[in-house]
């Protein structure tokens, strides 16, 4: 063996020490440390190169429960879509669906601590319960009756069901799907109709109807409300 092999082999080794020093991988192969114990007192390691035929996978093992149904309603409504929650109730409002065989302008009220006992409530008026609104201030829901071509508004009192009419006019049609909210003095809608026109009206009814249209935002469905107080 001639001085330049011996020096390349000693290279090579130490290239390979260097390579399992740092944990290196090329391609599919790696080389790491790999204790085998103490010798006479002294930490001892000897390092070799695996080649793995994978690359390696950390897996993390993430907690998950199992939803179980602890209960079941009767079937007393299909296609629900306006919801409000109050006085540890659940008001439930539907659409108008194809096929749906509950009237539409009826509200299903479950108590959140039993939903097998429902309470129905006829509302004496045609039309779609879409979208509702609670009213913590006054203490009611609110809800519009669609699909009718006009607008009429309902206020329910969550505790004894009774209903009062707030406003009842063909002067705006509200069209299938509108949506409203409160803020404890006025009930504020959009109109589900192309130019959608958006509307305000006390919620015991004394103001007359306002009504301004804004034809960019066709189709109105959603809505919801943010009251700020002034800082002066």
């Amino acid at each position: 063996m001639n001085k330049e092999h011996t020096i390349n082999v000693i290279l090579s080794a130490l290239v390979l020490f260097f390579m399992a020093m740092i944990g290196y991988c090329a391609g599919d192969a790696c080389f790491g440390a790999h204790s085998i114990g103490n010798i006479s007192g002294q930490s001892a390691s000897v390092q070799e190169a695996v080649k793995a035929s994978q690359p390696a996978v950390i897996q993390t093992e993430i907690a998950t429960g199992t939803a179980r149904i602890v209960a079941r309603s009767p079937k007393v409504f299909a296609y629900p879509h306006g919801t409000a929650m109050a006085d540890g109730k659940m008001f439930i409002g539907m659409a108008n669906k194809a096929g749906n065989p509950f009237p539409t302008n009826e509200i299903v009220i479950f108590d959140e601590a039993d939903i097998s006992n429902p309470t129905l409530v006829r509302v004496p008026a045609p039309g779609d319960i879409e979208t509702m609104a609670y009213d913590p201030v006054n203490d009611k829901i609110y809800f519009p009756l669609s699909g009718n071509g006009s607008l009429v508004i309902y206020s329910l009192d969550p505790h004894t069901y009774d209903l009062s009419l707030i406003i009842s006019t063909k002067s705006l049609d509200i069209g299938a799907k509108p949506a409203i909210v409160t803020d404890g003095a006025y009930i504020y809608g959009i109109t589900n109709t192309n130019p959608s026109s958006v509307f305000k009206i006390a919620v015991d009814g004394t103001s007359g109807l306002l009504v301004n249209s804004i034809g960019h935002v066709p189709n109105g469905h959603s809505a919801t409300i943010g009251v700020f107080a002034s800082s002066t």
